[in-house]
């Protein structure tokens, strides 16, 4: 008789940056529960939305749970209050379903009587769960013709997005915009429930310049801040930059946005340059002036604007106008190359991404064992990574270098290959039980080289945490062919360890 242990490896890779910078928010306290118990293999833990549930789960079948069957409110205590009812998802697992949304960025305290539920219990147990302190940030485009021939009017679009969901109702509260003499229509689309795009038109071009002003508050989301955004709108007969913008990705560039758009009938090749003799090429799309160097530039250049520019109004610019421009190296970030590969078993397991930007990532590998995988596939796909904790637990991290090659340009994007075979190699089972389902993610975390950013919090229980910093995740799925072997002992959540048999035995 050979016991197998089947393992369920994950790593994941998340660039941790700053949420809604605009705010101030202290970080939460370690939210605490009691330790150890051996008839509890799992419990809601860390942060979850204001419209989550909290859950436990049991080791073994409860004598009184039958799936769908109603939990008298005796068998616990929640502080503060809220109203609601228990319930039973299976034989093993015990769910509470508020009757309203929770109040966002609360703590509650959650305590089971287990004498009332497993025979030879006279203990509580307890635990705690918050709720995501709600937040939201507006971000506006530049002005644009309100449609393709229409350059007599101007339309503002833009994007809010929360923290938390909230409904349609709740996101056309946020916002109103008015000009000096009436209020402004707001037509609104809804992506999900954490970001909705608006847009403002007809607002039309007057003799004399004027402003719009977006007046946004988030009292009625349960959100903190209220302010006041000011959209210069230029008169009639005015036509001039009206911002400058460089982007670094995917191609550098100096974006110029003009009040009206330019005359694309007329060759503008001089009317624009570097005053360090900078080669560039250009594009005209609308009301929008592309510059491309020719090659990548950093640091501090003066681009001038020379007389002559045109719109397709015939509105012309009469003088040179210069702009200092500051071009830094482009973003950190990091990508996986494909989505996907299968790793046939050999000294190295090599994996393949791209980065740019970074000295050094973080590289963590998760283990999900085989009996983990129901429950985590019941929150994700396999492209997904909500709920680690619950599922697996961390079996390596380290720092990759980058710079090991002084030849490579770290600021431009470059090709890398992550050899997981001494990460993963230890433990190995048949290809035939993993075909469909090892999983690998590698989240990495950004190594600055000015400010460091915090270490990212331990994962939260069964619900992704969203306070402070929120990860851009890059994921792929990797099968990976190893031979036989046997595993270790799995732990779940946040946590009960498991004891005896190491979970996800097979016999054959």
């Amino acid at each position: 008789m050979i016991r197998i242990t089947l393992p369920l490896f994950v790593g994941t890779i998340f660039v941790a940056l700053l949420w809604f910078s605009g705010c101030n928010r202290t970080e939460p306290s370690e939210i605490s529960h009691s330790g150890f118990h051996p008839r509890i293999t799992a419990f809601t833990s860390g942060y979850i939305p204001t419209n989550g549930s909290f859950i436990v789960q049991f080791t073994d079948s409860v004598p009184s749970a039958m799936a769908g069957r109603s939990a008298p409110a005796s068998v616990a205590t929640i502080t503060p209050r809220v109203k609601g009812s228990w319930s039973w998802t299976d034989s093993q697992t015990l769910q509470f379903t508020p009757e309203e949304k929770l109040h966002p960025g609360s703590t509650y305290q959650i305590t089971l009587h287990l004498k009332q539920l497993l025979d030879g219990e006279k203990e509580d147990f307890f635990f705690e769960v918050a709720t995501i302190p709600q937040n939201y940030r507006i971000t506006t485009n530049y002005l644009a013709p309100a449609g393709e021939d229409d350059f007599e009017n101007y339309k503002i679009t833009g994007r809010l997005t929360v923290a938390d969901d909230i409904t349609l109702e709740e996101a056309q509260a946020v916002l109103e915009a008015e000009t000096p003499d009436k209020d402004l229509p707001i037509a609104w689309t809804q992506t999900d429930g954490k970001t909705f795009l608006f847009e403002i038109t007809p607002i039309r071009r007057q003799e004399s310049a004027y402003k719009v002003e977006l007046h946004h508050s988030g009292a009625v989301i349960g959100a903190t801040g209220k302010d006041v955004i000011e959209i210069p709108i230029p008169a009639i007969g005015d036509f001039s930059v009206q911002a400058v913008e460089t982007e670094q990705q995917p191609r550098q560039s100096i974006r110029f946005i003009f009040s009206a758009p330019l005359d694309d009938t007329r060759d503008i090749t001089g009317l624009y340059l570097f005053t360090n003799g900078t080669e560039a090429s250009h594009f005209v799309n609308g009301n929008v002036l592309e510059i491309y160097p020719s090659q990548n530039i950093y640091g501090d250049y003066e681009v001038v604007l020379l007389p002559g520019l045109r719109s397709v109004l015939g509105d012309v610019t009469g003088d040179s106008h210069r702009f200092q421009l500051h071009f830094s190296s482009l973003n950190p970030a990091v990508e996986f190359i494909g989505q996907g590969n299968i790793l046939p078993y050999s000294d190295q397991l090599l994996m393949h991404f791209k980065a740019v930007s970074l000295k050094s990532v973080i590289v963590r590998v998760i283990k999900i064992y085989e009996n983990n995988i129901p429950h985590f596939l019941q929150v994700n796909t396999l492209d997904e990574s909500s709920q680690l904790k619950r599922a697996g637990r961390l079996v390596h991290q380290s720092v990759l270098s980058l710079e090991k090659d002084a030849t490579v340009d770290l600021n431009k994007w470059n090709t890398f290959a992550l050899d997981l075979s001494k990460m993963i190699q230890p433990i190995r089972v048949p290809f035939t039980a993993l075909n469909w389902a090892l999983n690998a993610w590698m989240r990495f975390f950004p190594a600055p080289r000015q400010k460091r950013a915090p270490f990212p919090r331990k994962e939260s229980g069964w619900t992704t945490a969203t306070s402070g910093t929120r990860p851009i995740t890059t994921t792929v799925n990797i099968p990976i062919n190893t031979r036989n072997g046997t595993g270790e002992n799995a732990t779940t959540l946040a946590r009960m360890p498991t004891t005896g048999a190491p979970a996800g035995s097979a016999e054959t």
